[in-house]
């Protein structure tokens, strides 16, 4: 769920729509972009990354994931192919390269 702070009413209000933008969450870096200057993103959509880094220096594998949460209809779309879950042993923290 995405909120947005009312400065007038200092009240959190649920956003269902960021229009043309994309937000990218993630364990390096979070921002927000429009998707008029990047016209490979996808509008309305949340990018995030599997921030659980800790697991790799213990040992405790799993959530590997990265993908695209769509606000419109509630989908979330896998960006990395499920092949490279089978290699956890190299598995990096994922990081967003920004422009």
């Amino acid at each position: 769920m995405v909120y947005r702070l009312n400065e007038d009413t200092h009240q959190w209000e649920h956003v269902r729509d960021i229009g043309d933008f994309a937000f990218f969450l993630g364990f390096n870096a979070s921002t927000c972009r429009s998707t008029k200057d990047y016209p490979g993103f996808k509008s309305n959509c949340i990018y995030f990354t599997d921030d659980h880094s800790s697991a790799h220096r213990r040992r405790r594998f799993g959530g590997h994931d990265m993908g695209i949460y769509n606000l419109s209809n509630g989908s979330v779309e896998s960006i990395l192919s499920s092949n490279l879950y089978k290699h956890t042993l190299i598995w990096p923290p994922p990081v967003w390269i920004l422009p």
